[in-house]
């Protein structure tokens, strides 16, 4: 049974309707789970979904306590109304329908997909304050944008694309969990010079001069015939400009777990380790093989099960001190230089 994996504001504003029985995995579901964020707009109470496959979005707003708590019948007409104003054919809005006949409620797993549910979250209370508020905006128009936006995770297609190409088939054009080792640098703002522009269907491609930039997939719908290569990259230049604007505006605070308390639990969905907070306290020691393993709360991880706990925070950034094994609960001064070399070097 597919899920719908909530944050922890949604879970505490659903209540004793978030205690469903725990589902599986989705397994073969086309667009996976879906993640669920609670955002306050205007002092109402509004819903963001996104799939975990294909950042395919959808914002419901001005839900009363007691609908937010029949979640997936909200989730199930959110996605009927977004499937027929993106005009999907018969036959995927068929197979959806059918693949979320049955759903139930579990709590978020994948910091990637959260990092990007909660940018689109601040995309769609942007739309909203651009839109005149919730009594003016056409939230259809809002989800079509946020649905436009090249994403990251997605290897800077748009939800809309990727969503298309996995419906449409063509698993060449979408593999999301096939990320290359090679990390590309995020779009920027461009010229026209910088840039070479070709059209797939709907989509433009932009691909920079630059080979270290992302090539971007940006979903424009049928007005792309219309539009020249310079309305296209004024498109694309404003999303981006938002994006920056809300990264400059968003203060991150880590969550430390407080010592005592279990900092990883073991999922039985994903069937792996899991960190509960933003910082990681452990022990590192080898075994017999000179193999590494690492102690987190006095339970032993191979490099493998380590590392499949660092890749729930796959797109991020890190950075480790080494501190005496005794001293794990709290940070060393910090000294900014050069290491002292010896003599001989």
């Amino acid at each position: 049974m597919p899920l719908i994996r909530c944050t922890k504001k949604l879970l505490t504003e659903m209540g004793d309707a978030a205690l469903s029985t725990p589902g599986q995995a989705a397994g073969d579901v086309l667009l996976g789970d879906w993640f669920a964020n609670l955002l306050r707009i205007e002092g109402q109470k509004c819903v963001i979904f996104t799939s975990e496959r294909t950042l395919l979005t959808f914002l419901v707003p001005g839900l009363r306590r007691d609908a937010i708590r029949d979640l997936p019948n909200i989730f199930r007409d959110g996605l009927s109304g977004l499937l027929e104003s993106e005009a999907f054919t018969d036959e995927a809005v068929d197979r959806l329908h059918s693949e979320y006949r049955e759903l139930a409620i579990a709590s978020t797993n994948d910091r990637r997909v959260l990092g990007s549910l909660n940018d689109l979250s601040q995309m769609a209370e942007a739309h909203v304050q651009h839109g005149g508020g919730l009594h003016s905006c056409d939230v259809r128009e809002i989800n079509h944008r946020l649905n436009q936006t090249p994403m990251k995770l997605l290897k800077m297609l748009s939800p809309i694309a990727a969503t298309k190409s996995l419906l449409g088939g063509d698993a060449t054009r979408f593999e999301r969990t096939k990320l290359t080792s090679r990390r590309t640098k995020k779009p920027r703002v461009a010229e026209l010079d910088e840039i070479r522009i070709t059209r797939d269907g709907d989509t433009a491609v932009i691909t920079h001069a630059d080979p270290d930039v992302a090539v971007t997939h940006f979903q424009l719908g049928p007005q792309i015939a219309e539009m020249s290569d310079e309305d296209i990259l004024a498109c694309l230049n404003a999303s981006i400009e938002l994006r920056n604007r809300m990264a400059a505006a968003y203060k991150y605070v880590a969550i430390e777990i407080p010592p005592g308390n279990p900092q990883i639990r073991y999922s039985n969905e994903s069937n792996q380790w899991i960190p509960r907070g933003d910082v990681v306290r452990c022990i590192v020691d080898s075994d017999d093989d000179d193999q590494p393993v690492i102690y987190v709360d006095d339970q032993e991880l191979s490099l493998e099960q380590f590392g499949r706990l660092l890749a729930t925070y796959a797109g991020w950034g890190m950075r480790i001190e080494f501190t005496p094994d005794d001293e794990t609960d709290r940070r060393p001064p910090l000294e900014i230089r050069e290491p002292d070399r010896s003599p001989s070097g």
